[in-house]
């Protein structure tokens, strides 16, 4: 199996980074997320990242959280945790937390059964 530099850094362990964005409406819409998780992962790790897709907004509560996909310039993916830390007026202090393992297009295999040629 073929990972991306980016993946081999970020899939070893689970990492942790903070961010920082600017509320709007209650939350840090799921776009300036994006954009501000691809820039901290780009700049800690200094591999370019394709793009991060968050499944939502963050909610401006502590402690709430968003699931995100990193994609690198090879197409291979790793799922990030968005946490928000701490809110600081209209800022949302958050922590970037990679998953362990690298997200694989593999299919899980089937359990083997045994064939009969009972006929």
């Amino acid at each position: 199996m073929n990972h991306t530099r980016m993946a081999t850094v970020l899939g070893g362990t689970a990492l942790l980074f903070g961010g920082c964005s600017i509320l709007g409406e209650q939350s840090v819409p799921a776009e300036d997320l994006e954009e501000g998780v691809a820039d901290l992962l780009e700049e800690q790790v200094g591999e370019p990242v394709a793009s991060v897709d968050c499944d939502d907004d963050l909610a401006a509560e502590v402690g709430s959280e968003v699931r995100c996909i990193l994609e690198a310039d090879d197409g291979s993916t790793i799922g990030l945790t968005i946490t928000a830390e701490s809110i600081d007026g209209g800022d949302v202090n958050y922590q970037v937390e990679v998953d362990e393992e690298p997200i694989t297009d593999e299919p899980s295999s089937p359990s083997a059964e045994p064939s009969s040629t009972d006929g």
